[in-house]
């Protein structure tokens, strides 16, 4: 995992600030996910995904009581997550995914 540039944790922090702006607040982990984790997304189904992990979690965050949590019954947590590499050409290696879209790799 190469370590990310001063422009992805700028993004990453601004990434963080809006969904703090949108009631989201930090959570030190998750069912075990927690900043620093090396996870992957569910649908990344190849051997080096599930040796190796494809991101490093930045950060953890819970809206509590939203719409989504009361429908679902369930959390509504998101991850902010520094990719090994973009998802596709010309597109930030930060992103966001649910938790429910995360698996941990145990190394």
């Amino acid at each position: 995992m190469t370590a990310p540039t001063t422009g992805e944790q700028a993004t990453a922090e601004r990434m963080l600030a809006e969904l703090h702006e949108h009631g989201y607040v930090d959570r030190p982990e998750f069912k075990g996910l927690k900043p620093g984790d090396r996870v992957k997304h569910r649908g990344e189904q190849y051997p080096e995904a599930y040796d190796q992990g494809t991101a490093t979690v930045w950060a953890v965050v819970e809206k509590p009581d939203s719409a989504w949590s009361r429908k679902y019954h369930a959390s509504d947590v998101e991850l902010i997550v520094v990719r090994d590499r973009p998802f596709a050409e010309g597109m930030s290696r930060v992103t966001s995914w649910a938790n429910y879209h995360t698996e941990a790799v145990v190394r």
